[in-house]
């Protein structure tokens, strides 16, 4: 591996460690070349700025999650219920270790507001939107009549989505128990 690869990698594993950490906002660019051993000019010869090196983590982080809902789906030996909950516990999983990231997500999408650090709020409403159509097409197809309405199913989707995400930030540690209750959310 190329030297510079060594030294964006690095850049990389520090930058998550202190946007798990600390969040966006509050991550300090002097705080990611102190993890990673270097220079905080250095940093700027691999990352445009703080965003750009957010966004990649979110991105690779976030493609992992995506990955795993899409085998979700595709995977038509499970009933609509289990691809349902595989989908959420992917979530989970992710906020629970990007507890502070996930909050941003959620806040920045929601408001449609920057933070005063920068970042696009439509990136992150991207996120939350992938996620809520997809819980929405399992939704879809159960075939319960339930969820036969466009708007019911997407206040369901959504409120499946918070729950989860809320969960997870709160009671990281509760996988099982936060399971069980997003399956009474789904009873049908």
């Amino acid at each position: 591996m190329p030297a510079s690869d060594v030294i964006a990698s690095n850049i990389l594993r520090a930058a998550d460690q202190v946007f798990r950490d600390s969040g966006f906002e509050r991550a300090e660019m002097r705080a990611i070349a102190q993890r990673a051993g270097i220079a905080v000019g250095t940093i700027y010869n691999y990352f445009p700025n703080k965003w750009g090196l957010f966004l990649r983590i979110l991105y690779d982080k976030w493609d992992r999650v995506e990955q795993q809902v899409l085998a979700l789906r595709a995977d038509s030996r499970l009933k609509w219920s289990d691809r349902l909950i595989g989908i959420l516990q992917a979530q989970m999983a992710y906020v629970a270790e990007n507890a502070p990231i996930w909050t941003e997500i959620e806040a920045m999408a929601t408001s449609g507001r920057r933070l005063p650090a920068g970042g696009d709020p439509a990136v992150m409403r991207q996120v939350l939107d992938w996620l809520t159509g997809q819980v929405s097409e399992v939704l879809r197809e159960s075939g319960h009549a339930a969820w036969d309405t466009p708007a019911v199913r997407d206040r369901q989707s959504l409120a499946l989505v918070a729950t989860a995400g809320a969960l997870a930030r709160r009671l990281p540690r509760e996988t099982e128990a936060n399971t069980e209750f997003l399956r009474t959310m789904v009873a049908a």
